[in-house]
């Protein structure tokens, strides 16, 4: 009986992990998939150098004005936030109350201030995640170095 390769499990594309030759069933055949491994290159690429967390941290000072005004999704920004324990439950239930974006924003840059560098630089991810249209908007108004 011949075995057919295995090309496609769930959309996903699964290689062999070694060619010995031999026919081999896919029960004998450990599988490596190729989209864990492009997951584990982009967490490597996620991991923020101090470099990055301080122009982040740049950023959202910066723009910190611009952002109250125009970010409009504030609770799926907050969401990522509280999600990575960068803000409490009792903060987001506070920004959540609030009426409008702009005193949601003005609530959630209440934690992002006082949090430090760390959690401003999550709050940019999370802002490039949900707005990035708007953070392409700001980065272009920005004079060249």
């Amino acid at each position: 009986m011949m075995g057919k390769p295995i090309t496609d499990v769930e959309d996903e594309k699964c290689i062999p992990e070694h060619n010995s030759g031999k026919e081999t069933t896919s029960e004998q055949v450990p599988l490596r998939n190729n989209r864990n491994d492009e997951k584990k290159n982009k967490k490597k690429k996620r991991k923020n150098s101090v470099k990055d967390v301080l122009t982040d941290a740049a950023f959202v000072d910066k723009h910190m004005s611009a952002l109250i005004k125009r970010v409009t999704m504030v609770m799926a920004i907050a969401d990522d936030l509280l999600g990575k324990k960068m803000i409490q439950d009792e903060m987001y239930s506070n920004i959540d109350a609030a009426k409008t974006n702009e005193k949601k924003m003005r609530k959630l840059f209440q934690a992002v201030r006082t949090g430090g560098l760390l959690i401003k630089s999550a709050f940019y991810t999370a802002l490039q995640t949900n707005e990035p249209s708007l953070v392409k908007d700001l980065v272009a108004t920005e004079p060249f170095p």
